[in-house]
């Protein structure tokens, strides 16, 4: 018994640092990734490029983008994600997915979508818990190579202190369940581990599951497989109910901390035109990419490449309150992002703040997740979510 729970310890605390390599490699990734995307669509916009070196710069979008696709699976992982979660219902959810779904398992798997009467609502960021459920599927999927069917339910349930893994409480439940071949008993127990498959070369790296796992624990679920081989599977996802006026105290310690660190959102200023935009952030690339995008849509633009530049630099300059807007980075040496922005209210109370990062702090993540802080830009981003995302913050405040 003790040589179990000591090989168990170990192997924890092995996920534990491979999750935690994988999150700053993702958070290094993800910017370049910026950087390289946001060239690539400054490119594309100039109207002198040969069609040929067009299509070239094309390609090089397409790949960058699908190594985008892998820096956040990475990050889901490492549970290292900025979730923006929100109250949803399930069957809202699984509804809009349904067309998508069938698409992806093609005509010979029949799909069937299942939700209780009066779903409970829950908190999830919605496109990471769909994430969730296109991984499910698109495994249960690859299962069945020959066909067969995949039912998706979604329903309420009480759990009572008795369960082994669940702590007593109410949780709507997801589950997916295939009818294909099963999974080896050999094979459960390796099934979240990150780059494990079983698939042939080629067909996957294997994060799908480990970026499920990531997911759902991230939203405070857990999930549950289940399988006998030549009998099919089933995943249970469990997902707090969420209850309105509980929300306010399910915040963990650390977010409880980063309170004082919250930045209050101003009433909206009169406009000014152009407007003056303060972009921080200390990778190179993703700041010249910025500064580049902001010029060229008619914004007037000062950088700095940390907090204690920009703060230096505002005390300078004698147009400081004419700043309507702090691009910043999260993650920075020294003052970090959310500081920054806390000093620089004290000042200039009217400015905007919109804050991007591939991942954040604990501190930052659970505050974003407890929703005091609202504008937020996941690294890596394109031209024109970065132009959207500035648009409507400096619309609404």
């Amino acid at each position: 018994m003790q040589e179990r729970h000591d090989e168990k310890s170990a192997q924890a605390q092995k996920m534990q640092a491979i999750g935690q390599l994988a999150g700053g490699i993702a958070h290094d990734f993800s910017n370049l990734l910026t950087a390289i995307i946001g060239s690539c669509d400054l490119l594309l916009q100039n109207r002198t490029l040969e069609q040929a070196d067009s299509d070239e710069v094309e390609e090089i979008r397409r790949n960058s983008k699908r190594a985008a696709a892998l820096a956040q699976q990475l990050l889901a992982f490492s549970r290292q994600q900025s979730l923006q979660p929100q109250e949803a219902s399930l069957v809202d959810v699984l509804a809009d997915l349904g067309n998508l779904l069938r698409h992806l398992l093609g005509e010979k798997i029949t799909l069937r979508v299942r939700c209780q009467d009066n779903l409970w609502p829950v908190r999830v960021d919605i496109n990471q818990f769909e994430q969730v459920i296109v991984n499910l599927a698109v495994n249960a999927r690859d299962a069945m190579p020959s066909g067969g069917n995949v039912v998706i339910d979604a329903e309420n349930i009480r759990i009572d202190a008795r369960h082994d893994i669940l702590p007593a409480g109410e949780y709507v439940l997801c589950k997916v369940t295939d009818t294909g071949g099963g999974i080896s008993p050999e094979n459960m127990q390796r099934i979240f581990e990150p780059f494990f498959s079983t698939k042939e070369r080629g067909r996957g790296v294997g994060l799908g599951l480990a970026t499920v796992l990531g997911i759902v624990r991230q939203s405070g679920g857990f999930i549950l497989p289940e399988s006998t081989p030549g009998q099919g599977s089933v995943f249970r996802v469990y997902l707090p109910r969420f209850v309105t006026n509980h929300s306010a105290n399910t915040g963990t310690n650390a977010s409880a901390d980063f309170e004082n660190m919250e930045i209050p959102v101003a009433e909206p200023a009169a406009p000014k035109q152009p407007h003056h935009i303060l972009v921080v952030e200390d990778e190179e690339g993703v700041r010249r990419f910025a500064v580049r995008a902001l010029q060229r849509r008619g914004f007037l633009v000062s950088q700095a490449a940390n907090a204690e530049e920009a703060l230096q630099m505002l005390e300078k300059n004698p147009d400081a309150e004419k700043i309507a807007l702090l691009l910043s980075d999260v993650i920075m040496p020294g003052i970090d992002g959310p500081q920054l922005a806390m000093q620089l209210r004290k000042t200039h109370p009217d400015i905007r703040v919109l804050f991007m990062s591939g991942y954040g702090s604990g501190k930052f993540r659970d505050a974003l997740e407890s929703g005091n802080v609202v504008d937020f830009l996941a690294k890596p981003f394109s031209l024109k979510q970065l132009i959207t995302r500035v648009g409507q913050v400096l619309e609404t405040g």
